[in-house]
């Protein structure tokens, strides 16, 4: 069985949702460093493979979208370093989510663009069962 990049990131993709999403893999530092790995791993197969869109008007909003992330992540990055005192290493630390999160923005418009919506599903019916689980399970 042979596993294809588009597999691999799918793979990628679905932890950072369930470690998003689910209460024990957000507080421990090994799981931490397993999402920033599986953003790293997605963003290198992406680089490697990618394949350019007819469609200007997407790359474009998705060009915008990613320079607004940057910026955001700078900023917050800067406030909590120079206003809260943190060491750099602290205030990444404690944002790691909210990177993700717009880590996860970024792939859903990858995806969108590259008409791979198939993929989008799976993400989303993942989500959904990985929400619903730990909504139950957190009740009792």
């Amino acid at each position: 069985m042979k596993i294809s990049y588009r597999q691999i990131q799918l793979i990628c993709v679905l932890y950072l949702v369930a470690w998003m999403i689910a209460p024990p893999l957000a507080y421990d530092t090994i799981f931490r460093l397993m999402a920033i790995v599986a953003a790293g791993l997605w963003l290198l197969i992406q680089i490697m493979t990618r394949k350019r869109t007819a469609n200007p008007g997407v790359r474009r909003h998705l060009k915008l979208y990613l320079i607004c992330v940057v910026i955001y992540a700078i900023v917050l990055f800067m406030f909590r370093c120079i206003f809260n005192h943190m060491m750099p290493w602290v205030a990444f630390y404690n944002d790691v989510t909210t990177y993700i999160l717009l880590f996860i923005g970024y792939v859903g418009g990858v995806y969108c663009r590259d008409m791979r919506y198939e993929e989008l599903k799976k993400i989303f019916y993942w989500a959904l069962v990985i929400a619903v689980f730990f909504s139950v399970t957190s009740i009792f």
